[in-house]
């Protein structure tokens, strides 16, 4: 948790540090401005104040996110790694909640409860995802474009802060298609599950039918799985061939 909180502040002070060191960057709102009042240093001063805060609050609502999925981490990798398993042998859970009625009961609660914080707070992972591209973005083209003007230090703190922000986000990512890879093994392991008739079959059956497996995101719009992580990866990467080459042929 306090490395969480540590590497968070970090990087909105990396955030902070481009403006202070690079403020004509085209990423920064100074380029809609008319060229003589860009270097201004009412300018100057206006746009920093806005753009620390703004930042400011987007890591922190990325640190209150982190925090909840830690927290969800502890409390839910058991039950779709073990309790709610129907191929593994000794689960760790009560045996009262390998009962029919107990099992569906909990399972349809944890599914509404996840259902809804995503419905209240997925919608806060589109704007997360959308600023730490922007963030690889604008750290590969200071490092490409101003690596001769930059000292070591430089050079090593810019570079650190974008392998940590990203690989957090991708962590976070492959946490999110880890529950979805998991959930679809749930689902798929009732099939397994010892039950004393038919009848318990058969609700178990349709019970199974009516589920549709756990995932992180916002419904609708984004759905974490196995290989959004990597389609991440792929789309940053992308996007800064996209940038060198729309800054060369300029």
């Amino acid at each position: 948790m306090y490395t969480s909180i540590a590497a968070t502040f970090t990087a909105w002070f990396g955030s902070a540090w481009i403006y202070l060191v690079f403020p004509s960057l085209p990423i920064f709102p100074t380029v809609l401005l008319p060229p003589c009042a860009r270097d201004t240093p009412v300018v100057y001063i206006f746009v920093g104040v806005w753009y620390f805060r703004s930042v400011l609050v987007i890591w922190l609502v990325f640190l209150f996110l982190l925090s909840v999925a830690l927290v969800f981490t502890f409390c839910f990798s058991p039950m779709i790694t073990s309790d709610f398993r129907g191929d593994v042998t000794r689960p760790k859970c009560s045996p009262e909640l390998r009962e029919p009625s107990n099992f569906t009961r909990t399972y349809r609660t944890i599914e509404i409860l996840l259902s809804l914080i995503l419905e209240n707070f997925g919608y806060i992972l589109l704007p997360i995802q959308a600023l730490v591209g922007q963030y690889g973005l604008v750290c590969n083209y200071v490092i490409i474009m101003q690596w001769d003007q930059m000292g070591v230090a430089s050079k090593a703190f810019l570079i650190s802060q974008m392998i940590m922000i990203q690989a957090a986000w991708v962590l976070c990512l492959t946490f999110g298609g880890w529950i979805n890879f998991n959930s679809v093994k749930v689902l798929k392991s009732w099939k397994c599950l010892k039950l004393s008739g038919k009848e318990e079959a058969k609700y178990m059956s349709k019970f199974r039918k009516s589920c549709r497996p756990l995932y992180i995101g916002y419904p609708g719009v984004l759905k974490i799985r196995k290989v959004t992580a990597l389609k991440y990866f792929q789309g940053v990467t992308r996007g800064t061939f996209r940038m060198l080459l729309a800054v060369k042929n300029a």
